[in-house]
């Protein structure tokens, strides 16, 4: 049986109409131990790391790691 995508019902753009996070906000990831990239948050919520966009932190981190990561 095929596991569905968890959703947690709140976005990063969610995060910034709460003015919890704010466009230019510093994010780091660690995919794995001493592997660090840092990158920031967009205006419209997507995340800039390692000169790439996405629109999610799992996105990223998966993308980064190279395998399905949970980028919460």
């Amino acid at each position: 049986m095929a596991r569905s995508k968890a959703h947690y019902g709140v976005s990063i753009r969610d995060l910034i109409s709460a003015g919890i996070l704010k466009s230019g906000d510093a994010l780091t990831c660690e995919p794995r131990k001493g592997e660090v990239y840092t990158g920031h948050i967009e205006r419209n919520g997507d995340l800039v790391l390692d000169d790439q966009t996405f629109h999610s932190p799992s996105r990223a981190a998966s993308t980064l790691a190279g395998n399905n990561r949970d980028g919460w």
